[in-house]
């Protein structure tokens, strides 16, 4: 007996990880990222998350440059366990690329897929597997005229098992295809294998952030309608960076790959080559991991050789004809800026000024809820809102993609004190004290391609009848109606808003794409009107918000402004008006209609207020620019609209003075 607790007490003692390295974090240069990142990250809000994320991100840089001679070696080693019959590519992100952020992990969504093992990110083949199958269900299946021998192959490539989620599918897939597709019977694992994809050189991370605009709107808290009064909260987490090339491999199975040996199955090497399409198609046309809907995880080919130019052609050639016969939609828009754009990501540094599609796709929710705003109440408009733009539960039917076609290098902001253009552009320059650095900007001329696609899909809604009983109901949202939704968004924002910091004072104005200038602002109200008539389920409520932005109730004003030295010298006219304006009335408390925080009695203290009125730049023709003024006097949680519009046409009168009496004319 006692030989026996001698032996119990000679055991080492397992010892909490805080109890081996500390309280503190050890300060190291070099360590694997995904180490730190699971083990070592320590949570907390979202400003030490910020600095957690930056430290994975120079740990995989210092690793970087020191373990590529590591990825060389695992990389040949890896090639071997493909198979002569593997087909095999490469592609590139075009943008920002994330995934697995959902992963357990001390940090709030922050976490990313990096190798257990060598710690650079990587592309799981379940991933990989699991998106090329929503891709042959949900593209390519639709548009084969033999739904049953379509449905087969299929199987074929992913295998199938008696299952709920299984059963689901196919119930969904009958629904959609209108066709009687059966389970198979029994269980088969699939004839191709979807192998990892790796990066071919080392793969460099960035901090990337998403902001809640309206926290207690999206979590339906108190009824609270989407008011500019609520502070932005940040999540930051992690991505890869862009233009990083990574390498994806299909194989057979050990038993495909004996029969396609001994008998030359050409069957087989259709699946392979199909299966090869279907991946290829989710990359480029459909995007890859987490956030795709806001523009993230698209990759494109980089075509080496001829068999890689017949991939892309035959996936073209798959997402073509779904475009033509299934339940997509997709246009392209061609973005200028007119005016110089404050654009940021997580850092507000030189390298992350630029238009990331998350920011627009902001944008163009924002003024796609104006003209809805007037017409339902605060749960109403958020059901109808996650319907078409998504949640954190269901994806929206928008899907966005950007590329730039213009680039324009970032230039810092330079305090210009006491002009009209700093005054506008106030706290883009903030002092060191402030541990704030000076704001990056974009020049005019800029340029982007929009890429917006859209699918068809029923939703259902939980509906509360009269007799407080729940029923649901359900309505189809057509491919084209959600691209008229899409379109009007951004006619409504290249006509009166912006994108980036400042937007409202007149930055980050874009010139109108072409494909949208037929639009107005009474044409969107109708399309809404009539979207809502279609749908019944949304009908006109008596409690909606005056606290929100109503297109219906919206004022416009414009005044033509003619310079021979560019928008620069407009915008300082207009900041110079703007600021006489503003000291004119200091000790008004309606000043918070231009905004807040400012010291004005009405505003509570550190409560946030964005103005109620949006300036936005176009240039006509020449040298003729144009200032359009748009003002939401029923916006302001602190004034009523007899107050607000009163305000607005004080504004409206000395900016006509102003700019009037400075032209000459």
């Amino acid at each position: 007996m006692s030989q026996t607790c001698n032996q119990e007490q000679k055991r080492p003692v397992m010892k909490r990880v805080c109890g081996i390295i500390g309280d503190e974090q050890p300060e190291v240069d070099s360590c694997n990222p995904g180490l730190w990142l699971d083990k070592f990250a320590m949570p907390g809000e979202q400003k030490k998350q910020h600095e957690e994320i930056k430290h994975v991100c120079l740990l995989n840089d210092n690793v970087k440059k020191e373990g590529f001679a590591l990825l060389v070696d695992a990389r040949s080693n890896r090639e071997t366990t493909f198979g002569k019959n593997a087909l095999k590519f490469t592609a590139q992100t075009t943008g920002s690329f994330t995934l697995h952020l959902a992963r357990a992990l001390a940090l709030e969504n922050a976490g990313i897929c990096l190798h257990p093992v060598y710690g650079f990110a990587y592309i799981p083949g379940t991933a990989i597997k699991g998106m090329a199958h929503a891709f042959a269900c949900g593209v390519w299946l639709p548009t084969q005229s033999n739904k049953q021998e379509a449905w087969d192959k299929v199987c074929k490539v992913f295998g199938w098992a008696p299952s709920p989620w299984l059963n689901e599918l196919v119930k969904d897939l009958k629904k959609k295809c209108d066709c009687d597709i059966a389970v198979r019977e029994g269980a088969s694992v699939g004839d191709i294998i979807f192998h990892d994809a790796w990066p071919v050189e080392w793969p460099g991370l960035i901090c990337d952030i998403a902001n809640n605009h309206h926290q207690k709107y999206y979590s339906g808290e108190d009824n609270m309608p989407p008011g500019d009064w609520e502070n932005p909260k940040p999540v930051y987490f992690l991505a890869v960076k862009p233009e990083t090339e990574f390498d994806f491999a299909l194989s057979l199975n050990s038993i495909a790959a004996i029969k396609h040996a001994q008998a030359t199955d050409d069957d087989i090497t259709d699946l392979l080559k199909l299966a090869g399409q279907w991946l290829l198609g989710v990359l480029e046309h459909r995007g890859a991991g987490a956030k795709t809907n806001s523009g993230y995880g698209r990759f494109e080919l980089v075509e080496k050789s001829e068999e890689d130019k017949t991939l892309k052609a035959e996936s073209k050639r798959i997402w073509d004809k779904a475009i033509r016969e299934g339940n997509f939609c997709e246009e392209t828009f061609t973005l200028e800026l007119v005016t110089p754009a404050f654009l940021a990501g997580a850092n507000q540094e030189k390298e992350d000024c630029h238009l990331r599609p998350a920011t627009l796709r902001g944008h163009l929710r924002w003024w796609w809820r104006t003209m809805y705003a007037g017409h339902l109440d605060i749960a109403t408009l958020k059901e109808l809102e996650d319907a078409i733009w998504g949640n954190t539960k269901n994806s929206g039917i928008v899907n966005i993609t950007l590329t730039c076609l213009n680039k324009k290098q970032p230039v810092q902001f330079n305090k210009r004190q006491n002009s009209g253009y700093y005054f506008i552009a106030y706290g883009m320059d903030e002092n060191a004290s402030d541990n704030k650095p000076k704001r990056y900007f974009l020049s005019p001329e800029a340029s982007w391609e929009l890429l917006i696609q859209t699918n068809s899909r029923v939703f259902e809604w939980e509906l509360l009848i009269q007799t407080n009983s729940r029923v649901f109901d359900g309505y189809v949202i057509s491919k084209e109606a959600a691209m008229e939704q899409a379109k009007m968004a951004l006619f409504l924002l290249c006509r009166h808003g912006g994108v980036g910091a400042k937007c409202r004072k007149g930055f980050g104005s874009l010139a109108m794409p072409v494909k949208v200038q037929h639009f107005n602002a009474q044409e969107c109200i109708k399309q809404s009107k009539n979207f809502l008539n279609v749908i019944q389920r949304f009908n006109k409520k008596q409690n909606c918000c005056e606290q929100i932005y109503d297109l219906g109730v919206a004022i416009e004003k414009e005044y033509q402004i003619k310079s021979n030295n560019g928008i620069d010298v407009v915008m300082e006219l207009f900041g110079k008006a703007y600021k006489e304006f503003a000291k004119e009335q200091k000790g008004n408390p309606h000043l918070a209609v231009l905004g807040a925080p400012r010291k004005v009695t009405s505003v509570t203290p550190n409560e946030r207020l964005a103005s109620i009125i949006h300036f936005h730049f176009d240039k006509l023709r020449n040298e003729e620019y144009v200032l359009r003024v748009t003002a939401f006097p029923s916006a302001s949680k602190n004034f009523n609209v007899a107050e607000s519009k009163k305000f607005i046409e004080e504004l409206d009168n000395s900016l006509k003075a102003k700019i009037i009496d400075e032209k000459g004319g």
